[in-house]
């Protein structure tokens, strides 16, 4: 069986799911996506220390075109028009409310 692709749109309230996805048998964490750049790398240092290698992205858009099942948004409140992006073009997706 393949590996469920996932990616993790907010770095920092994603950062319990990140931790879990990097050690997760049957996920993988494929993209991470925050505008915040110093966390990004963060993100990419954890993935390289376990042998993976990750897409990091700034852009919203950029993230939204890697092929990703499920995208994971940690904070809808803050994510309402990338949500709405999510639903419209009918990609699959799992929100979190704080």
């Amino acid at each position: 069986m393949s590996k469920l692709k996932v990616g993790v749109f907010g770095a920092a309230r994603g950062r319990t799911m990140i931790g879990v996805l990097l050690e997760h048998p049957d996920a993988e964490l494929v993209a991470v996506c925050d505008k915040y750049e110093p966390l990004l790398r963060e993100v990419g240092e954890k993935a390289e220390e376990k042998g993976l290698k990750i897409a990091l992205y700034t852009d919203f858009e950029e993230f939204f075109k890697h092929d990703i099942f499920p995208f994971l948004f940690k904070n809808i409140q803050t994510s309402k028009l990338h949500s709405c992006a999510v639903i419209f073009k009918k990609k699959r997706a799992i929100f979190r409310k704080k």
